[in-house]
């Protein structure tokens, strides 16, 4: 089966998941939400999409790396806390959601090149979003964690918009906890599909799961 997983690849539980997959034969590529080494996830073909703000993270990657790199380092340090992070989000946020649709047509395009059998969008803000919206015949499993309903789909009606079109189109959806599959239903997830709740931040390790009849 080739899988393609729409994620950030620098993520300790995009890579668990992925993991457990490229040894059993399967054909995994990973579409990257963020800029990411592509030989820490052997196995794989990886594509590099920046999406939003997080074509930022090369930049200051680069910079980082570069003359001065002190200074850069504060200056990003001062970036995570208080008002500034808070700032920061609010317009990645703003800047996400009216970006979706026109890189979209980038991702549809390279979907369809790809031919993928599925494709899993690993957190539902914005990779589920953008995928949703990008796939038109492909089957798209959506996760769902945390505050993916609880904060990003009650920010503004565009998210909310745009959770409630990712929960109509996908074909299957994971959540962590009974809530977020009751959210999930409320906003347009049918129940007829497949869905499961089971923990998995840690990714899939047969030493805590053991597989059961379908």
């Amino acid at each position: 089966m080739h899988i393609c997983y729409i994620a950030d690849a620098r993520s300790p539980i995009a890579k668990s998941w992925i993991s457990y997959f490229v040894p059993r034969n399967h054909r995994v590529t990973i579409v990257s939400s963020y800029p990411c080494d592509h030989e820490e996830m052997p196995g794989t073909r990886v594509f590099e999409f920046p999406f939003a703000l997080s074509s930022f993270s090369r930049q200051c990657h680069i910079d980082n790396d570069s003359h001065g790199s002190s200074v850069i380092r504060r200056v990003l340090s001062n970036l995570r806390g208080g008002r500034i992070q808070a700032a920061s989000h609010y317009l990645r946020t703003w800047v996400a959601a009216f970006n979706v649709r026109r890189r979209a047509k980038v991702l549809t395009a390279l979907i369809e090149d790809l031919q993928p059998d599925i494709v899993h969008a690993m957190r539902l803000p914005f990779d589920g979003f953008l995928a949703a919206t990008a796939l038109k015949h492909v089957p798209l499993v959506l996760s769902v964690w945390g505050n993916d309903f609880t904060l990003f789909a009650n920010q503004n009606r565009k998210l909310a918009a745009l959770t409630n079109s990712a929960m109509q189109r996908a074909d299957g959806l994971h959540c962590d906890c009974n809530r977020d599959l009751n959210l999930g239903l409320a906003r347009g997830f049918a129940v007829n599909k497949p869905w499961r709740v089971f923990p998995g931040n840690g990714g899939v390790q047969e030493f805590f799961f053991n597989a059961a009849p379908d």
